[in-house]
């Protein structure tokens, strides 16, 4: 029985570290195309420096992962399909609306801002897991991720005070993501297994600290973003349910060559 109870952690605990990787994995490359095309220069750069940030993030997980038996960190970022995914349908999703620009500013500042406060949650969640390696690198990063939703909850106030345009297109922008947020809360099929073991100690924090920061935020500035319900089995990243434009982002992926062994 103890050997089963060890088995059901490992598998959940790989699952967890995929979910976070992969996450930070596909943001990154959405967060990498807006390369030369963001509104103004210096958050062209600071988008691009949060990109490789997170390219950088997800390889630390991934490294994780390769150290409890999966495979090279490397081909775990690029040569792993839609199914076999982890991430949130959030992040997955293109960084413009459909049948308009393939580039819309507001949607990419509601949509880091949401994942930003709830990657940040999660971080500090596992600050307090009971698998030492994790712990560890949540501590690490989470101090970063804290400046990343700060940068990205200022650019929400500044749209939401910049004229009926500017606050007509972050309604919209609320309005597309809304529906893609409640597998950003889901812990995939493990969750007992991460709660019972303390690798997660707290399964609800990351929920209730998202709740707490953008409830404050959407009262302050009048938008329509509140916590989702309860997660479709069917339409949950976490499981490997993802929309189609998961594809887009692993093509672009598999431009990029895998280092030489």
């Amino acid at each position: 029985m103890a050997n089963d109870r060890s088995l059901e952690f490992h598998a959940a605990l790989v699952d967890l570290l995929y979910q976070i990787a992969d996450d930070l994995l596909v943001l990154g490359v959405r967060d990498s195309q807006w390369l030369g095309l963001a509104p103004f220069l210096d958050e062209d750069v600071a988008l691009a420096t949060m990109g490789q940030n997170e390219f950088g993030y997800a390889a630390a997980f991934y490294r994780l992962l390769g150290e409890l038996g999966e495979r090279d960190p490397d081909r775990l970022a690029q040569m792993r399909g839609a199914g076999e995914r982890r991430n949130a349908r959030l992040v997955e999703w293109p960084n413009g609306l459909e049948g308009a620009p393939p580039y819309n500013w507001p949607l990419t500042v509601v949509r880091h801002y949401v994942f930003d406060v709830f990657n940040l949650g999660r971080l500090e969640a596992l600050e307090h897991s009971a698998y030492r390696p994790l712990a560890e690198t949540a501590a690490r990063l989470a101090h970063e991720q804290y400046y990343f939703s700060r940068h990205y909850e200022q650019w929400v106030r500044r749209l939401a005070a910049d004229g009926a345009a500017a606050r007509g297109a972050l309604a919209r922008a609320v309005e597309v993501l809304q529906p893609l947020l409640a597998d950003l809360f889901s812990w995939g099929e493990g969750a007992e297994a991460l709660r019972d073991s303390g690798a997660v100690p707290a399964l609800d924090q990351p929920r209730r600290l998202w709740e707490q920061r953008v409830g404050a935020l959407a009262a302050a500035t009048g938008l329509a973003l509140t916590a989702p319900g309860p997660v479709d089995p069917l339409a949950d990243g976490r499981r490997g349910f993802h929309t189609i434009y998961l594809d887009e982002v692993l093509t672009a992926l598999n431009r990029v060559p895998l280092p030489a062994r």
